[in-house]
């Protein structure tokens, strides 16, 4: 199988976030849809990915979809991942990514040892939530993926551009970057979208259960998340200790040509278009 990489430089990094944060985000999905190719959205169909999927639907960008499904999240995340996947037609796109050679907590316990978010979190991590999600990506050929994070979410966040690189390299694109809390909830309930009713019973941001508790008054959005512990991210959005340096291929040839997207209400932005050599293999975005 072909890695596929979208070079940019530095330079080249920071002048398009420069440029995406003068869109609207409507327009930035737009362009990201025009522009960047190979492209999917990753979600756990809390707030801020449901805002995501719904200017997706608005905008009939159907790319692929994938929820990372660690065997170990709440009854009501479940249900409310059915009802999410209904709302927003996602039956045909969405691809569920599980640990490996696990279907349940049962078979995860016995594969990996029980309790193992407790006995060694970073290969916890990795196990349910970076290999699934890797091997997912890879298999639909993704090289870029959507998230749903927020600067005001605090922590590693706060620092975060609209595009990145993640730790193994692949392009992540952040549309809801400068989005607030309220701005989130506020969409929510002007479309009657769906959300996880664990939020009406404290929870700001939900992950596993045994990760996951309700947040007091006046306390931030993520507090809830590894309460008591000085995480902040799982291993999607960080280097995990128990990931595989990937190993860079050789590109045997590449260009830029720009292109552009027409018809925004702001300056277009132009990224190159890739064509390039990997393994003997081409392909062009």
């Amino acid at each position: 199988m072909v890695d596929r990489v979208i070079p940019l430089t530095d330079d080249q990094l920071d002048d398009l976030n420069s440029q995406l944060a003068e869109l609207s985000v409507d327009d930035l999905l737009l362009w990201t849809y025009a522009n960047i190719p190979h492209l999917c959205q990753v979600t756990s169909f809390g707030t801020t990915g449901l805002v995501i999927s719904s200017l997706l639907t608005k905008h009939n960008i159907d790319i692929p979809v994938i929820f990372i499904d660690t065997l170990h999240l709440f009854p009501e995340s479940y249900e409310h991942v059915k009802a999410a996947t209904k709302f927003f037609n996602l039956e045909s796109r969405l691809h569920i990514a599980k640990p490996l050679g696990a279907s349940n907590a049962t078979e995860f316990a016995s594969l990996y040892g029980e309790r193992l978010w407790e006995t060694d979190s970073d290969k916890y991590d990795f196990v349910a939530k970076v290999e699934p999600q890797r091997r997912i990506l890879s298999d639909i050929g993704s090289a870029a993926w959507i998230t749903g994070r927020r600067k005001d979410q605090g922590g590693d966040r706060s620092e975060m551009q609209i595009l990145e690189f993640d730790a193994l390299g692949l392009l992540t694109i952040n549309p809801l970057c400068h989005w607030s809390q309220d701005d989130v909830w506020s969409f929510i309930r002007s479309f009657e979208i769906p959300y996880n009713p664990l939020h009406d019973q404290g929870y700001k941001s939900i992950g596993d259960v045994h990760s996951t508790e309700p947040v007091k008054e006046g306390e931030d959005e993520r507090s809830g998340r590894w309460k008591g512990s000085p995480k902040s991210e799982c291993g999607i959005h960080r280097k995990p200790k128990w990931a595989v340096s990937v190993p860079k291929k050789k590109v045997a040839a590449l260009s830029f040509a720009p292109k552009e997207i027409s018809g925004l209400r702001n300056p277009p932005v132009t990224v190159g278009s890739v064509i390039h050599v990997v393994d003997g293999q081409t392909w062009s975005a």
